[in-house]
């Protein structure tokens, strides 16, 4: 899927569940932190729970919110270490 960001592109990710960052994080009630470090730990994988509009560094995200909370629920919490 090739995004781009032009008002009629962004409505119908949006109809598919997609959301851009700041709008996911408060559907899955988490903070943008949390979002990139689960990013970056590799629980979120491109093209299932993301899509990125270009490869610049400015490129916005596009989050579908609906595998990312499948993902999130399946998380398990830290076990902390005595």
């Amino acid at each position: 899927m090739d995004i781009t960001t032009n008002s009629s592109n962004v409505m119908s990710l949006i109809e598919e569940g997609w959301h851009p960052t700041a709008t996911a994080i408060k559907i899955l009630h988490i903070s943008e932190s949390t979002l990139w470090r689960r990013k970056k730990e590799g629980y979120f994988k491109p093209k299932t729970h993301y899509y990125v509009s270009g490869p610049h560094k400015g490129a916005h995200y596009f989050w579908n919110v609906s595998a990312c909370r499948d993902t999130l629920c399946r998380t398990t919490a830290p076990v902390e270490m005595s």
